[in-house]
């Protein structure tokens, strides 16, 4: 197997995230990321959390207002919550906020939410129950624009 290429992996982030110009295909990008981040890849999942912005994207997609495209980032989101740094990071970048927002959206409006409003809530349960990254085994990089990458140190 080749190792997986971040290139290649920005473009699905960069596809997810540009819903409004071409929806399928921020669908179908959206969908690639959320299995893959559920795969069992242990390389591929460290792409994914550390060498890419999948997190940042997946938590952007909950505020979209497309119930297609946030149910692709919860089933994302909750895979991600096996993963202490990931937890970290999408505590960071806001998603238990987003998910929380979401969960009372599908309350005042269930005609447009009721399909993902359980993986909206498991999503938000499984960020909450999370085990966090201990802060003393965590790396920390930030580039010269600002971006965060966290990793485990090992």
């Amino acid at each position: 197997l080749t190792p997986p290429d971040p290139e290649k992996i920005k473009l699905w982030v960069g596809f997810s995230e540009d819903y409004e110009a071409d929806f399928p295909t921020a669908r179908a990008a959206a969908g690639a990321l959320a299995m893959a981040v559920g795969l069992d890849d242990e390389e591929l999942t460290e792409t994914l959390v550390n060498k890419s912005a999948c997190i940042r994207a997946f938590v952007g997609l909950l505020s979209c207002g497309h119930p297609e495209l946030v149910h692709r980032a919860g089933v994302g989101i909750t895979y991600l919550a096996d993963i202490p740094h990931a937890v970290t990071k999408l505590k960071k970048e806001g998603a238990v906020s987003a998910l929380k927002k979401l969960v009372k959206a599908a309350k005042k409006d269930p005609t447009k939410w009721a399909a993902v409003q359980g993986v909206v809530a498991g999503a938000l349960e499984a960020v909450e129950a999370a085990k966090e990254a201990d802060p003393s085994e965590v790396i920390v990089e930030v580039d010269d624009a600002g971006d965060f990458d966290i990793s485990e140190g090992k």
